[in-house]
């Protein structure tokens, strides 16, 4: 019996619920492996400006492997979008017809709204990048524009300054509350799906992916907060 052909193979794999579902959890933990990465190069921020500089300036001293880095982090997420689409739309297929009064015995909030707190993250990752990457909200406070004593990019400078508008520091709030919600059910349902969490490890898995996310927000939130509240703030 002949071997089935590469293109059959990989025609089912992206046509298959279950293949699809492991995808869409891969390149999620793919895209928490990164969150983690950058959360821990923020946190520089705490040394003062010559620490952030300093990972930064060392951080993109290598434009050979920045990019190519870069533009794999944008495959992964759009990879992540549209499996996630898959996987909505895979689960309204599996019950077609609409109940006429809904009830939710397994789902909770958290995994009907994956969805929407998707949508949320997407927006604010192009928002981000237009304000931190490509500098083009204010452009005159970017790292691009603005140098240090040493004369590298002043990110310190730029994220402080960036933060210390309520209302933007407000925008990132939402979006990393709304990155901890959609980490609190992928979490757990990635670890299902990969067979690491059972029926009976399931609830302290659960419990496991909550913990984790608030963990998350907590970080990345300190970040804005210590700029608000003048922990972190402008050197003269």
């Amino acid at each position: 019996m002949s071997a089935p052909s590469a293109e059959w193979t990989t025609s089912k794999t992206f046509t298959n619920p279950v293949a699809r579902k492991m995808l869409l959890a891969g390149t999620g933990i793919g895209i928490v492996a990164v969150l983690i990465s950058h959360v821990v190069g923020l946190f520089s921020i705490f040394g003062g400006p010559s620490s952030i500089n300093a990972y930064s300036s060392a951080l993109h001293s290598v434009p050979t492997l920045v990019w190519p880095a870069r533009l794999l982090l944008v495959v992964v997420f759009l990879l992540h979008v549209r499996y996630a689409v898959y996987a909505t739309l895979d689960n309204r297929a599996a019950r077609p017809v609409a109940y006429a009064r809904r009830k939710y015995q397994k789902s909770t909030v958290l995994s009907r709204s994956q969805i929407w707190t998707g949508l949320v993250i997407a927006l604010f990752l192009v928002y981000h990048l237009l304000h931190f990457t490509i500098q083009t909200i204010d452009p005159a406070s970017g790292a691009a524009v603005l140098r240090d004593s040493q004369g590298r990019p002043d990110v310190y400078q730029m994220v402080v300054r960036g933060l210390q508008h309520p209302g933007t520091s407000l925008i990132y709030l939402i979006a990393m509350a709304a990155v901890a919600a959609h980490l609190s059910h992928g979490i757990h349902s990635a670890l299902q799906t990969f067979g690491a969490a059972t029926q009976r490890t399931l609830p302290l898995v659960i419990k496991g992916a909550v913990a984790a996310a608030a963990l998350c927000f907590a970080a990345f939130a300190s970040i804005p907060a210590a700029v608000l509240s003048g922990l972190v703030k402008l050197v003269r």
